[in-house]
């Protein structure tokens, strides 16, 4: 997880996709095929990820 991955997510939160699920959004997905989002699971909603993001950042 990296701090790149945790702003986009809030980009899309702030957007007002934060009760999406990360497989609804085709961006992230898109992503995900890039490399990026490799443990995200397709059936958390974006704030659920932001906060599972920032937790582990926080033991970093």
């Amino acid at each position: 997880m990296t701090k790149f991955e945790l702003d986009l997510l809030k980009e899309f939160s702030d957007d007002g996709c934060g009760g999406d699920y990360f497989d609804e959004i085709s961006t992230l997905v898109g992503m995900r095929m890039r490399g990026y989002f490799q443990d995200a699971e397709d059936d958390e909603t974006i704030d659920e990820l932001i906060e599972r993001y920032e937790e582990c950042i926080s033991h970093q």
